[in-house]
């Protein structure tokens, strides 16, 4: 996890997870291998419930809340395998 903001004022954030359109300093944010646990566990915590919800939608199915939804569904997660992949590839 890094630190965002002054010492005084620090936020702990995942970098795995945290939005990657936010930059300190202008600088990209560092990934470290124990951000990659929980931001895979967040991702499927995430990516499980938003599958629950487009399979418990009462609307009559259409392309949008079942495709579509499933194709928006999972990025947390997505995100987090990504920087995995990347970074066992690095090693």
């Amino acid at each position: 996890m890094r630190l965002v903001g002054s010492p005084e004022t620090a936020e702990r954030v995942n970098a795995a997870t945290d939005h990657f359109d936010r930059l300190i300093d202008g600088v990209a944010h560092f990934i470290r291998d124990a951000d990659i646990g929980p931001a895979i566990d967040q991702g499927m915590t995430e990516h499980l419930a938003e599958v629950a919800a487009i399979a418990g939608n009462t609307a009559a199915p259409s392309f949008d809340n079942t495709i579509v939804a499933l194709e928006r569904s999972g990025r947390t997660l997505g995100r987090a395998t990504t920087l995995l992949m990347s970074l066992t590839g690095a090693d």
